[in-house]
């Protein structure tokens, strides 16, 4: 993601999201935001909703983050973007 490579980062961040999840509810939310963030700027909605869902659930310091990009999210589905 730093490298302005989203695409190529998506399917680390995936891999990192399913082995931290039940491990560290912490670093998983972060992985979480991240795919959710990666998602949102190629424009893949769905999945980026989906995923920010989730992150938004879990207690923590990313979980303002989280909710603030899940409305960006829907504020740009619903103008149809």
């Amino acid at each position: 993601m730093k490298q302005d490579k989203t695409a190529a980062a998506i399917p680390g961040l995936k891999s990192a999201c399913g082995l931290l999840r039940g491990l560290d509810e912490q670093q998983y939310s972060v992985a979480l935001y991240r795919l959710g963030y990666a998602y949102a700027k190629l424009s893949r909605v769905s999945e980026a909703r989906d995923v920010l869902t989730e992150a938004a659930k879990i207690p923590g310091p990313v979980q303002p983050l989280s909710q603030d990009l899940l409305s960006k999210v829907n504020a740009a589905r619903a103008k149809g973007k």
